[in-house]
């Protein structure tokens, strides 16, 4: 981490005081909220397997005949988002989960490495939730100038 610029590091490297009272709450938050991007990917898992299972009872059975036609594009675009948004949740959870238990054992041995990791899966979280909060505001930018090109088209005829 510090080898991408060792001159300024070197004259800079010093002691830091860490509160465990600090660590220990920032790894119980960690590990509270990872747990609840786990629950979400589990209920956004669900959630794909209903739009598919569920809602495919009303669109596609012929029920006389009780014959199955397929799936319609809709579903399983809705699925297959409720899936991707699943596995970024779930891997944002484990990211969480993994810096908790890396700062349980930074608490045990006091070792600088094993912070490190703690730090470096708070940085890959951070940066894929940076990410999401930059699709999110293109697609809304994008949603925004889609919707008034479409007013404006509709009211011109």
């Amino acid at each position: 981490m510090f080898e991408e610029n060792s001159n300024l590091n070197t004259e800079r490297r010093q002691e830091i005081a860490i509160s465990y009272r600090t660590v220990r709450g920032l790894a119980y938050w960690a590990g509270f909220v990872g747990i609840w991007f786990i629950i979400g990917a589990i209920l956004a898992f669900i959630g794909a397997a209903s739009i598919l299972f569920l809602a495919g009872d009303y669109a596609f059975f012929d029920m006389e005949g009780m014959e199955f036609y397929g799936f319609s594009v809709e579903m399983i675009a809705g699925a297959a988002v409720a899936v991707i948004a699943g596995v970024i949740a779930l891997v944002m959870g484990a990211k969480l989960r993994g810096t908790k238990r890396s700062l349980e054992d930074f608490i045990a041995s006091g070792k600088a490495s094993v912070m490190e990791a703690a730090l470096s899966n708070a940085r890959s979280f951070f940066k894929i939730q940076g990410v999401m909060i930059i699709l999110g505001l293109v697609f809304a930018v994008v949603t925004i100038v889609f919707s008034a090109l479409t007013t404006h088209f509709f009211s011109l005829g």
